[in-house]
């Protein structure tokens, strides 16, 4: 693939950098979270059918997306596949599984529920007794800085046998952030992420995942 160059090149790497930190670089477990980010969680609400044309489907570990055609650059990195677009917005899908916190102990917590402990439930709530559980337990709340800080909107649906989880968290510079898991897969979710992206625009795409 073509080397990615200017302002989009170091956009995506900076994607890439963020991906990579929420979801492969974790040792050992975590203090409990004291981010005011870590006491908020999201709301339900019912789903509501895209409303989407001339999109293309990019299947992803068993996850199927629509997504706008046409981009100006795609690049994959890893298990993340960035899309670079000509009015500078960035998308960038990968799936993520559990981060090796529990030293290789068992655990009843699964790459799969680590999305809702993200979006709903907070800090304050009662952790799990085992360390195992309590390991993976407060590395999905100390990620809730990056799905609520400075988010105005935060919501959780459901169609069928997947769930999203969506925030328009502008951490980082994002423009929305989304997790998206499905029945039967419970070893890894979809992390899908957007730069300089209407947020509506952000919310059709992830909800046309299956």
């Amino acid at each position: 693939m073509a080397r990615m160059r200017g302002f989009a090149g170091r956009m995506a790497a900076a994607l890439l950098a963020a991906a990579c930190l929420l979801t492969n670089t974790w040792a050992g477990e975590a203090s409990r979270c004291e981010h005011p980010a870590c006491l908020k969680t999201a709301r339900h609400q019912p789903y509501v059918e895209p409303e989407l044309s001339g999109l293309r489907t990019v299947e992803i570990d068993g996850f199927a997306v629509k997504v706008p055609p046409a981009a100006r650059q795609i690049k994959l990195s890893g298990r993340t596949l960035y899309l670079i677009y000509r009015d500078g917005a960035v998308l960038a899908l990968g799936t993520a599984t559990s981060p090796p916190v529990t030293g290789g102990a068992p655990t009843s917590i699964t790459a799969a529920q680590l999305p809702e402990i993200v979006f709903l439930h907070s800090a304050t709530d009662q952790e799990p007794r085992a360390e195992a559980d309590r390991a993976l337990w407060r590395f999905a709340i100390n990620l809730k800085p990056y799905f609520f800080e400075g988010a105005d909107v935060a919501f959780v649906t459901q169609h069928g046998k997947t769930r999203y989880f969506l925030s328009n968290s502008t951490a980082q510079g994002f423009s929305g952030r989304a997790l998206v898991t499905k029945e039967g897969i419970s070893h890894s979710y979809l992390q899908i992420d957007a730069k300089n992206m209407d947020f509506r625009r952000f919310v059709s795409i992830v909800l046309s995942t299956r």
